[in-house]
């Protein structure tokens, strides 16, 4: 699989067929008991930030649990994401050609 920065080079083929690769991926069992794994532990933390603060400590561990659960959750967005961007990298490749050929 390629990085999102790598997909723009690819040609209309290569791109339909990371997409197909993604989108096989995301009906994996083993992918959707992570996903459920990802959610548990977003889950967790949004549980421990909540209630009053009492001191200094207390504050600086939530904030780092709000980091934690911003990348989970960046880590959880990932594949849809780039499927996502390859499907308009192949709308935009579509319409390239489609314009050549005119």
């Amino acid at each position: 699989m390629s990085r999102p920065s790598d997909l723009e080079d690819k040609n209309l083929r290569e791109l339909q067929e990371e997409r197909s690769n993604l989108l096989s991926l995301t009906q994996h069992p083993g992918y959707q008991w992570l996903l459920q794994l990802v959610d548990s532990q977003i889950n967790a933390r949004r549980a421990q930030t909540f209630g009053p603060l009492t001191d200094y400590i207390q504050i600086l561990t939530q904030e780092y649990m709000k980091g934690e659960i911003a990348g989970i959750t960046t880590f959880r967005e990932m594949v849809p994401a780039t499927i996502q961007l390859i499907d308009s990298l192949i709308e935009d490749k579509v319409k390239e050609s489609g314009n050549e050929q005119v």
